[in-house]
């Protein structure tokens, strides 16, 4: 009877009162809108992370490094423990492949807690004893948001989002 009435629920079409719902999305905001809640609520997702890509040499290379940087198990360590370890998502782009120069790869992570940078040329902020340049509190604060973005930037945009 319960699964009777589960199937009935899942037949019914969405409703504009349905939390978070866009009631005037066209159909490809829709369909990203609906990648994002499927992502974010995968089992055992603490995090939704989109990962933005510009500057690569193709579309193709921007999606093969947005995908191995999402689907990095270091990666999603790191962000579940709130860590701005930009070495991580260095070394993800490092497993994709593509052809780049790692000398000219930015990292910068952002949520709603606003926006850092903490690679650029391919390496970390160092203050003079040699000590992490980034603002730890502010990375700490971004990365405590239940939505992450990390941007790279070379040539071609593409988006990815997991976790």
């Amino acid at each position: 009877a319960a699964a009777a009435g589960q199937d009935a629920l899942a037949q019914q079409p969405l409703q504009a009162e349905h939390a978070g719902i866009p009631t005037n999305a066209d159909e490809g905001h829709m369909a990203v809108f609906l990648c994002r809640c499927i992502a974010g609520d995968g089992e055992g997702a603490t995090k939704l992370i989109d990962c933005k890509v510009s500057g690569a040499v193709s579309v193709k290379a921007a999606k093969t490094v947005a995908k191995s940087v999402i689907c990095s198990s270091l990666l999603k360590a790191a962000m579940f423990g709130a860590d701005a370890n930009w070495g991580r998502v260095l070394c993800a782009i490092g497993y994709s492949d593509a052809n780049l120069d790692p000398n000219k790869i930015d990292v910068t992570i952002a949520s709603n807690k606003g926006s850092l940078q903490v690679c650029k040329d391919g390496r970390g902020f160092k203050t003079a004893d040699n000590e992490s340049g980034i603002d730890e509190a502010k990375a700490l604060a971004i990365l405590k948001e239940n939505e992450v973005h990390r941007f790279k930037r070379w040539k071609q945009k593409c988006n990815r989002m997991g976790l």
